[in-house]
């Protein structure tokens, strides 16, 4: 797809928001970043490198950081999931070992904060027969000939989230009482650079605490999912399908909350991730970072950030476009698709368009949102545009003297 096709689809920035798009989106030599205080520099080329030195002098350095909770979040998770199999034979680890796990298996909420799915055991030649809900990327799940799930399942058949999430709590529970008798008789210990573990419940949500605190990890139930079990989803979907289903409550049900299982497409995610080049990683990582330090960005999760990246690769495909000198470009074109979003009130699941990922943002966030998005690509105001992203360290000033405010 060539330029001018993109710019029809609105993707693009009119080219009245800036003299020069390569001077908008030119990455800084230590050269340029040398002329940050002289006239002479047009206040895009600012804008490009002010966003190259966020990079360089902040999303590197969090990303690592992230990337280091990520490696003990995962340590930690396996080793209270390899005892919990010894308390409670509902919960095993038998298909992540197949999996031959990695950290990878943990994905991302905060720099400090992960989601760690736990697999549900179902024993015997059960039948499972899923339903699709109302709610938009939740299924409900009827289940026949699973004895070991009985006790779950409601009056009308479907195997429920809820009592399966309040069985994982009290095993957790069970889980760290044998795990801390062990390691106070020495017959266990608990990870490098863990010194405590502990589970409580936010919500719905089970929650393991590592280090008091310091790494938190959502513990969610997952059923893997079968073809034959879900070729009916195509089309509700991007002719992807989901591998599993999670017992994640739903923010906004429209029906009987308890029975909604969510579905799970975090394998193509994985490998779309995997897929991304380098500077579409980058720009996912510089995303991620702005709303690790912004609190009002931080309103926007890890998922609805990538979703944003997700939708803006897959309409801006050629390799040519993601040049180097392009990335300033392509980062204003993420916040135009964000703002896109909040506009509508609507962010588009990427894999299923009738499930709204801002279903639970409040309008006025939305429209907080909305107007600091706007602030930041707003055509004559670059310097409080960069302002707004980096406060009072940006070293370009407003040339308006705050008229533009």
């Amino acid at each position: 797809m060539n330029r001018r096709a993109l710019s029809e689809t609105n993707l693009f920035l009119s080219s009245k928001r800036y003299s020069s798009a390569t001077q908008l989106s030119m990455l800084s030599s230590s050269k340029s970043l040398e002329r940050l205080d002289t006239p002479q520099i047009s206040e895009e080329e600012a804008f490009s490198i002010e966003l190259q030195r966020f990079y360089e002098r902040k999303v590197r350095t969090g990303r690592e950081k992230a990337l280091e909770n990520k490696l003990l979040a995962f340590t930690a998770a396996m080793k209270v999931l390899i005892n919990a199999q010894l308390v409670n034979e509902r919960f095993t680890i038998t298909e992540l070992v197949q999996r031959n796990p990695r950290y990878c298996e943990i994905r991302e909420l905060e720099a400090n904060c992960f989601e760690f799915e736990i697999p549900v055991y179902l024993d015997g030649n059960y039948e499972l027969l899923v339903h699709y809900a109302e709610e938009g990327g939740f299924v409900r799940l009827q289940i026949e000939d699973c004895s070991n799930w009985d006790d779950c399942v409601t009056e009308e058949g479907y195997l429920s989230a809820s009592l399966v999430r309040s069985n994982l709590q009290l095993t957790l529970q069970k889980t760290l009482i044998n795990m801390s008798k062990n390691i106070e008789n020495e017959e266990d210990n608990l990870p490098d650079g863990v010194e405590s573990i502990s589970v409580f419940c936010d919500g719905s949500t089970i929650v393991l605490d590592i280090n008091h605190g310091g790494i938190l990890v959502d513990l969610v139930p997952s059923i893997r999912l079968t073809k034959y079990h879900i070729g009916w989803c195509k089309k509700f979907t991007r002719h992807i399908v989901p591998t599993h289903v999670l017992a994640k409550a739903c923010e906004r049900p429209m029906s009987d909350p308890e029975s909604l299982w969510l579905l799970s497409f975090v394998e193509a995610e994985k490998k779309m991730l995997r897929q991304l080049k380098d500077n579409q990683q980058r720009l996912l990582d510089i995303l991620v970072e702005l709303r690790e330090m912004d609190e009002l960005l931080g309103e926007i999760s890890f998922a609805q950030m990538q979703t944003v990246l997700f939708h803006l690769v897959s309409k801006i495909e050629d390799g040519f476009e993601w040049r180097d000198e392009e990335l300033g470009e392509r980062f204003l074109d993420a916040l135009c698709i964000l703002e896109e979003f909040l506009e509508k009130k609507y962010c588009e699941h990427f894999y299923i368009s009738e499930a709204n990922l801002f279903v639970a943002m409040g309008t006025v966030t939305m429209s907080q949102l909305k107007d600091k998005i706007r602030r930041i690509t707003k055509p004559s105001c670059v310097a409080c545009g960069l302002a707004s992203i980096f406060g009072a360290t940006s070293v370009v000033k407003c040339g308006f003297k705050g008229a533009c405010a």
